[in-house]
């Protein structure tokens, strides 16, 4: 298969790995080897590889900036299409248009020196759009289908591109009509305010400051692992069941918030599994709580 590939790559343009170690790309740092990893540049070449691996029948996952990733420890079964190279912007006044693969807190900090904002909240989210977009990521009471006008998807089983309008992208707490589906999200077009670059910043600062004194900051981490329960965060439930700073192998329960699983620098995904399974295991023995994840494993 990946020789076929690396033949049908040949005549074109686009960048691709081999054999590449997934904890190399994670942001967690974890993970097994990909036997391919394409890099399109462009919506044209995300189109076109995408859906040649559809039509083809090639399994394949699309990767952001892999902020909610969890890689298992084994040699992956996918070719990934990561979207990294796919970082144009582009706006008009308040209206900005990103590709998927735009970083969410450098595009925020970006447009704070143009006096767009109204999103600070979300500064901190470590993703790229199309991830946010996919899981309709959020931060301090907004989210990111907040913002949204249209989303441009792919339906390679269709073979089609097409605008979808916010309301009818499915959005609701940590998920959206995308979350499930063979679609594939281009770009995004989001709407901001504007407003004074000075109180921007100042609100920068302050949900900064925020994060820093509630959540770990500096360690390998994937955020929140498990959704919020009913309002209330998974971490608040297995903070009371006294596992903050548990540890299975180089992965542990973070002691500042214990809704976040830490690399110590040397974890396996296995590690990371195990504490994921403790937490749940007595989360509902105590409090008859299901803990839903908020992270992807591959």
């Amino acid at each position: 298969m990946i020789n076929s590939l690396q033949d049908y790559l040949s005549s074109r343009t686009v960048k691709y790995e081999v054999e590449k170690e997934l904890k190399e790309i994670s942001h967690l740092k974890i993970g097994g080897v990909a036997p391919l990893i394409l890099y399109p540049k462009t919506e044209n070449e995300l189109v076109d590889l995408v859906g040649m691996l559809f039509s083809n029948k090639i399994r394949y996952k699309i990767l952001g900036r892999t902020t909610n990733i969890l890689f298992l420890d084994k040699r992956s079964e996918f070719v990934f299409v990561s979207t990294r190279q796919l970082d144009q912007v582009y706006s008009d006044l308040n209206t900005v248009v990103c590709e998927a693969g735009v970083s969410l807190p450098i595009l925020i900090n970006c447009l704070a020196n143009r006096g767009i904002g109204g999103a600070e909240e979300l500064s901190g989210i470590p993703g790229s759009i199309g991830g946010a977009v996919v899981s309709n990521a959020g931060a301090f009471g907004k989210e990111i289908s907040n913002y949204i006008s249209t989303v441009r998807v792919y339906y390679p089983n269709f073979d089609l591109v097409i605008d979808i309008p916010a309301k009818d992208c499915g959005f609701s707490y940590r998920s959206s009509s995308f979350s499930e589906s063979e679609c594939v999200v281009i770009s995004a077009r989001l709407k901001f305010a504007n407003m004074d670059p000075e109180l921007i910043k100042n609100r920068l600062l302050k949900y900064r400051k925020k994060r820093i004194e509630s959540q770990p900051t500096g360690a390998l981490s994937l955020g929140s692992v498990f959704k919020q329960v009913n309002g209330v965060s998974a971490g608040f439930y297995i903070d009371r069941c006294g596992l903050k700073g548990k540890k299975i192998g180089g992965a542990m329960i973070a002691y500042k918030h214990a809704g976040f699983i830490l690399n110590n620098g040397y974890a396996k995904a296995t590690d990371y599994l195990s504490l994921m399974t403790l937490a749940k295991s007595e989360v509902k023995k105590k409090f008859s709580v299901d803990l839903v994840p908020e992270i992807k494993i591959i």
